[in-house]
């Protein structure tokens, strides 16, 4: 997690966010600092393990089968370590005071340790999306109220990367250039989970219609096609389209009429500054409740 990315960008929305935005992006700034300061541990521990590294070749392979890397080569996670950057980013939410008390003390007062190592570590180290999916029934049977699962899922999900992405980042580095662009999937390449957001940028000419995708995940960055819907594959123009929101000129919602699905979207094509997902992906938390037709106020396009 590059945090001198981060804080560049988010500079640059000084004067731009609403205070529940700007609000939202400083309580994500400390999360993310957590992520990092793990991260640069896991990735010490990687170097030792250097060895162990997929060769080329395999990796060539899974992407001509569309198989995400980790689920032939395995981004081993350990629960300790796990726990304790859970724990570290439990101790920031609770401290920030943007959510009620009373459930940040009761998450506090869980054993979040043998919570996961009751989970499916396995799973974790092959399909991280599918392991968050399936410690939701771990947390029932705890009898975690489903306020706190939500939160602690989220958690989960960051302490994931902020241990899996050195990993996740070696295994591309390692591919010839443009490797992950060529193939366009609609899956992340590295762990197989779904995009979170999209990214309209400039094309490797230095033009517009450039399009990617976004795993929030392990942190990868693929390119896709601009008129395609990353959710079913549909490319008529016509069942394709965005909706603006007030008060973001700067992202929007992408929207298929096929399957009914959209993406977050940030047009960063226009910019001459550079982006960061993780910082997209925090500014643009408020338009997934734009989702609902009849709560936003909307201008809308037919057009990719």
């Amino acid at each position: 997690m590059d945090l001198a990315l981060i804080d560049r960008v988010a500079a640059a929305y000084d004067g731009k966010l609403s205070p529940q935005d700007r609000s939202c992006l400083n309580l994500c700034r400390a999360l993310w600092g957590v992520m990092s300061r793990a991260g640069a541990q896991a990735s010490t521990l990687m170097q030792r393990d250097a060895a162990q590294a997929p060769a080329l070749d395999e990796l060539m392979a899974d992407l001509e089968e569309g198989l995400p890397f980790m689920s032939n080569h395995p981004i081993s996670v350990d629960a300790t370590a796990l726990a304790d950057v859970v724990e570290l980013l439990l101790s920031v939410v609770s401290d920030s005071g943007a959510y009620d008390k009373s459930v940040c003390q009761a998450m506090r007062a869980l054993n979040l340790r043998q919570l996961i190592m009751l989970s499916d570590l396995d799973l974790a180290s092959v399909d991280p999306e599918q392991y968050l999916n399936s410690i939701v029934a771990v947390m029932q049977n705890y009898g975690i109220d489903g306020s706190q699962i939500t939160i602690l899922v989220g958690l989960l999900s960051m302490g994931l990367r902020a241990l899996q992405e050195p990993a996740a980042a070696a295994m591309v580095a390692a591919l010839p250039q443009d490797a992950l662009d060529e193939h366009r999937h609609d899956h992340c390449p590295v762990c197989g989970g779904r995009p979170a957001l999209a990214i309209l940028t400039r094309n490797k000419e230095g033009q517009g219609s450039g399009r990617k995708l976004a795993c929030l995940q392990c942190g990868s960055i693929w390119d896709f096609d601009r008129i395609r819907c990353p959710h079913c594959g549909n490319k008529q123009v016509d069942k394709l389209g965005y909706r603006t929101v007030k008060g973001y000129p700067d992202h929007r919602i992408d929207y298929c009429d096929v399957c009914g699905n959209y993406i977050r979207t940030a047009v960063v094509e226009t910019r001459n500054s550079p982006y960061s997902i993780d910082v997209e992906d925090c500014v643009m938390a408020s338009l997934d409740a734009y989702a609902d037709e009849s709560q936003r106020e909307e201008d809308r396009s037919t057009t990719a």
